[in-house]
């Protein structure tokens, strides 16, 4: 019985020290981001680097298209009787 809580008390001693361990490289890490962005902010303060949007507008000029004479007249419509004059009329009506 005394083992076992001895090796429970060492295992959970063991596991907050492994977390331990964890959270300081974390904290390291999000220490380093910190100052990486800290001096990012101080060193972009100095540059301008604002956009003039109106240098990026496309100022090439594009001919007219000329359209075919075929497209710029109306379409004849089809005539739909004539779809339906070589169609005969059914002799009988089956139901199924």
């Amino acid at each position: 019985m005394r083992l076992r809580n001895t090796a429970a008390k060492e295992a959970k001693a063991a596991y907050f020290e492994e977390r331990e361990e964890e959270v300081r490289q974390l904290n390291s890490e999000i220490q380093q981001t910190l100052s990486l962005f800290s001096k990012l902010l101080h060193n972009t303060l100095h540059v301008n680097d604002a956009v003039e949007f109106d240098t990026l507008r496309i100022r090439e000029k594009f001919e007219a298209q000329k359209i075919p004479k075929e497209l710029l007249q109306a379409a004849v419509l089809p005539d739909f009787k004539s779809y339906f004059v070589h169609l005969k009329a059914p002799s009988k009506v089956i139901a199924t």
